[in-house]
């Protein structure tokens, strides 16, 4: 029964997903919604993880040195 659930839980999500889909394709050439939803990126995307934030790195110092006071 519970594969039975999955499957149907799947099948709402997607007819919810086009139903969104056919909302924002509904609205004004000028809407935000609408722009955002025609916007195509330019360039690729970098290889691998992320790169640490200046404040993360900053954070682990100062814990790494509260440890050993």
């Amino acid at each position: 029964m519970l594969g039975l659930m999955e499957t149907v839980a799947k099948w709402m999500a997607k007819a919810n997903g086009v139903r969104w889909y056919g909302h924002m394709l509904r609205r004004d050439d000028g809407h935000v919604l609408r722009k955002a939803l025609e916007l195509e990126v330019k360039g690729k995307r970098k290889r691998g993880r992320r790169g640490r934030r200046k404040w993360r790195r900053r954070a682990r110092v100062l814990a790494w040195r509260n440890r050993m006071q």
